[in-house]
């Protein structure tokens, strides 16, 4: 978590450099300034210590109440180390779901400043797709501290009572996590496909028209017209079947596999506790 909490500064810049080539030049001064002053705001890292302070109260409350029954409480100096450790695990987690918010919050100015280009052909970077890549890398960080979550029922002998929301929260976090830096731009891709297809449609039509009534004319710009209504054909197929998200099925496969995998020796034991009754 240390790391991810140092490497995703670099990280963001990253997405940011990946999307800049399709930034409007006019626009791009004013735009990366904006985002650079979200990004800065000191309330992201006011709200992890403030968060990180209410941990360390709350846990040690809880050891204070066990004080001499569990290990990590054997003593005031265990307690001591034990939440400031837990204060500054607190910290690095508020601070970076609050830098994966206001990444968020930048990719959506950046949307709204360009018409994200439609990709036909499947492709695993590049552009637009790092948005998705990045996505999927805070969902990482989220099955690491799953990791902890889903081995509990198997290393503790006493769940906490909070364990079922611990879990809830676990699966409801990780997708919300990876969809919420590409809803945008997947709405955006949308609106963008739709405005196309309209386009087509409509000169589609017009095309058509015309090679009505040049059957009865002339049979050579007949022809041509009918390749024409071929291509516009071709292109509007071409165009409906363009993906709007900024990611391939590949890499939901790897979101599914990295929220399930920190539960699979919970969920093997389960079941094996089942059937070998």
């Amino acid at each position: 978590m240390a790391f991810y909490y140092l490497w995703q500064p670099t990280a963001i810049a990253r997405v940011y450099d990946a999307i800049r080539n399709i930034t409007p030049k006019k626009v791009e001064a004013a735009l990366w300034s904006e985002i650079r002053r979200t990004n800065a705001h000191p309330g992201w890292w006011q709200a992890g210590v403030l968060l990180a302070l209410l941990g360390m109260i709350a846990g040690a409350y809880d050891n204070a109440s066990r004080l001499g029954v569990w290990w990590y409480a054997a003593n005031g100096l265990m307690v001591v180390i034990l939440q400031v450790f837990r204060g500054l695990i607190f910290f690095m987690l508020i601070v970076i779901t609050a830098r994966h918010f206001a990444t968020t919050l930048g990719l959506n100015r950046c949307y709204q400043q360009f018409e994200i280009p439609l990709t036909v052909l499947p492709a695993s970077s590049g552009g637009i797709r790092a948005v998705g890549r990045y996505a999927l890398s805070f969902t990482v960080l989220l099955a690491i501290i799953g990791l902890n979550i889903g081995l509990a029922p198997i290393l503790s002998t006493r769940l906490g009572e909070d364990y079922p929301f611990q879990v809830a929260a676990y699966f409801l976090l990780g997708p919300a996590g990876f969809v919420l830096p590409v809803w945008q731009a997947h709405r955006h891709m949308a609106e963008h496909r739709d405005r196309l297809l309209n386009e087509l449609a409509v000169r589609y039509q017009a095309d058509y028209a015309q090679l009505v009534n040049r059957l009865h004319e002339d049979g050579k710009e007949a022809s041509a017209s009918l390749e024409r209504l071929k291509a516009i054909q071709e292109t509007y197929e071409l165009t409906r079947k363009a993906s709007t998200w900024p990611f391939n099925l590949e890499l939901i496969y790897q979101l599914a596999a990295t929220l399930v995998l920190p539960f699979l020796f919970t969920i093997l034991q389960a079941l094996l506790g089942r059937f070998l009754k």
